[in-house]
């Protein structure tokens, strides 16, 4: 079987930045600041997405 391919969308902004992911449509907010930008680079190497869309 196939895995399905994970794509996100990175929406930043000045004060947040909102990920998005599909298929599975979760998703999550962090601070645009060296502690939130560390919590997302973690949470996206876990997800090991196939496509990142800024």
């Amino acid at each position: 079987m196939t895995p399905t391919a994970i794509v996100v969308g990175i929406d930043i902004a000045k004060a947040d930045v909102v990920v998005a992911c599909r298929p599975d449509g979760a998703s999550w907010t962090a601070t645009n600041d060296p502690a939130g930008i560390i919590a997302t680079v973690d949470r996206l190497c876990a997800l090991a997405p196939s496509l990142i869309v800024l």
